[in-house]
């Protein structure tokens, strides 16, 4: 992960002025803005106002990677092949062209500056632990949510959805609701279809619970027993728990054509 300062140098260049950050994360090559609280909505950089306007502050990939367009050599820019040559840069790479132009641009008094997880502010510490660390997708279309900060929630995806058509049709389907995936960072949750919600929106909505990471991974690491486990339990081959699976006498929670998951209880009780 990469992180730059926002900083804006109007009035004064030698006394510039904090925003926020951007944060960069290379394996998935996305960018995530946090802007700090209390800046009047006019204060930050234009794309963001409306997010910060609305009270959003936690900035998302889209958005932010607009931010960014902004501020770099444009695809179509017609001489792109000589500047790329000039700077040595085999293609179009959005990291490489923003760190050379320290993120200045014409339109506005905004530059980056390179910095570290150690160094940003408290206030931006302290919303990082509210990122989302695992998301586990539950029935009837709710989301068990574990936080950074220990917290977690279970949040119903349609009480939160407010219209997205390609969410209701990810809701309408098990196999597409079941392929949830975390943002880096932690940013957000999303579906196949890029659609999903941030973690901000995530920490605020749903029903609290006491669940923890550790009481997950305990009862997968004890009450879980793949195929191999299975037939030393019960004493039977492969092939005589396969037919017991075709009889319907025992359930696997995960099934694949080489590797089965079962519950420990039910392996037990027979």
């Amino acid at each position: 992960m990469k992180i730059f300062e926002i900083r804006d140098s109007f009035p004064d260049p030698a006394d510039s002025k904090l925003l926020g950050y951007l944060f960069y994360y290379e394996a998935k090559k996305c960018f995530y803005t946090e802007i700090l609280k209390g800046l009047d909505e006019w204060e930050v950089p234009f794309i963001f106002q409306k997010s910060v306007h609305d009270g959003r502050y936690s900035i998302g990939s889209s958005l932010s990677e607009k931010f960014v367009l902004q501020r770099i050599v444009p695809r179509e820019r017609q001489n792109l092949g000589e500047i790329l040559r000039t700077n040595r840069l085999r293609g179009y790479d959005e990291y490489r062209l923003l760190v050379m132009s320290e993120g200045r641009c014409a339109q506005d008094d905004l530059f980056l500056v390179k910095t570290d997880e150690d160094s940003i502010e408290s206030e931006i510490k302290e919303r990082m632990q509210k990122k989302i660390k695992e998301a586990i997708p539950l029935s009837s279309g709710r989301v068990l949510v574990l936080f950074k900060d220990g917290k977690s929630r279970i949040v119903d995806v349609e009480a939160v959805n407010r219209g997205d058509l390609m969410i209701e049709r990810v809701l309408k389907y098990k196999e597409l609701f079941e392929r949830l995936h975390i943002a880096p960072g932690g940013n957000d949750v999303h579906w196949a279809t890029e659609r999903g919600f941030s973690a901000e929106e995530m920490y605020e909505a749903g029903e609290e619970t006491n669940i923890k990471l550790e009481d997950m991974i305990d009862f997968v690491t004890n009450r879980l027993v793949d195929t191999t486990e299975a037939t030393k339990i019960l004493g039977c081959s492969r092939q005589y728990l396969n037919q017991m699976v075709k009889e319907g006498k025992i359930t696997p929670l995960r099934n694949e054509s080489n590797n089965r998951l079962f519950l420990l209880s039910e392996i037990e009780a027979l």
